[in-house]
């Protein structure tokens, strides 16, 4: 372990980069204050490591000074040493515990931590994305609110549809018959799964890898010793390397083995989609479409929608649509206030 002598700085008159060695200050003749640290500014070893003290200085709170740990009376002033003076690094440790405790006070008084946040403030381009997207949102809110509108009934006009299903006598297959079947045309064994079964094992290699031990890495530090100089100080590390090596392993192969049951092809009555009816019309009562007549047809889903084409005052004409009582308000030629809402008619005020 290397001895490296270190520097500090004269906090009486300022005067920096003074030996580690030299413990009164050459700029004003003050020794060494209570708030010197020592620094490095290279790692060559000093020539003669007996002249450098083994423990750290001692502070003497009587003159504010350091002195050599093997000085059993303070350098500058005499006062003998005593078992509560503080060395160095004690009172290195002392004085930041006090930074900490004023750091805190003044978060307290202030309600602010000591950190500086940093905004960042955006750009004119940021803005103006923010400005075209609100524009945007509000032009959607503001077309989906329900607005009241005095128009004239220029057209009306309606559309009914319903679909017509037919009862058909259709093929289907399952592995069972069910009750509706009207005719079994056959049936067969096929297959219904398949299971797994483990048939050998085939030996296959495995590629794997450890990690081994490759010696050591050796890195130097530099610890504070408290009275102007340093020390070196080695550290080692284990170092691995990575080796790769095969192995064999027994690994199972399975065959499928089909599974047979039985399967049966029938005939059975099904109702099915045939077509869809239509009815259209204008200003006259809606109806609904004819429907064939009979048991194989039946009635599926209707559809019914109701339309008007109102014009406001500058003659411009516009499509809504609206329920059938709605609808069944309005007369062809005649005036409204109606309120619409994304396209529709909700409600008719007055005529």
């Amino acid at each position: 372990m290397a001895k490296i002598e270190g520097f500090w700085d004269c906090t009486y008159c300022g005067n920096k980069g003074v030996p580690g060695g030299v413990r009164i200050c050459p700029g004003c003749g003050k020794t060494r204050a209570a708030d010197v640290k020592f620094y490095m500014k290279g790692t060559t070893p000093v020539a003669d490591e007996s002249k450098v003290e083994a423990g750290p200085d001692w502070f003497c709170p009587y003159c504010d000074s350091y002195n050599p740990s093997s000085a059993r009376f303070c350098t500058n002033c005499g006062h003998p040493r005593e078992e509560e003076d503080k060395d160095y690094f004690e009172v290195r440790e002392e004085q930041a515990q006090k930074q900490e405790e004023q750091a805190a006070e003044l978060a307290s008084v202030t309600g602010q931590g000591t950190q500086t946040v940093t905004r960042s403030r955006p750009g004119a381009g940021r803005y103006v994305v923010l400005i075209l997207i609100l524009a945007l949102l509000l032009t959607g809110i503001y077309s989906l609110m329900p607005r009241d509108r005095g128009v004239t009934v220029a057209e009306k006009a309606w559309t009914r549809t319903v679909e017509v299903e037919e009862n058909r006598l259709v093929e289907e297959d399952g592995w069972s018959v069910p009750q509706d079947a009207v005719e079994v045309l056959r049936s067969q064994r096929e297959i219904h799964h398949y299971n797994q079964v483990l048939d050998h094992y085939e030996t296959v290699p495995v590629t794997r890898s450890e990690q081994v031990f490759d010696g050591y890495d050796t890195y130097t530090t530099y610890e504070d010793m408290g009275n102007g100089y340093f020390e070196s100080v080695e550290h080692q590390t284990p170092r691995y390397r990575t080796e790769y090596y095969t192995e064999y392993i027994q690994e199972p192969v399975y065959r499928s083995v089909p599974v047979y049951e039985t399967k049966y092809y029938y005939t059975a009555y099904r109702w099915m989609y045939d077509r869809t009816e239509r009815a259209s019309g204008g200003a006259e009562e809606p109806y609904w479409p004819e429907l064939p007549q009979g048991d194989t047809f039946r009635p599926g889903d209707r559809t019914e929608q109701y339309t008007v084409t109102c014009q406001n005052k500058k003659g411009d004409r516009t499509e809504y649509i609206c329920g059938l009582d709605i609808w069944n308000m309005l007369d062809v030629g005649r005036a409204y206030t109606v309120t619409t809402q994304s396209g529709r008619i909700t409600d008719v005020k007055t005529p």
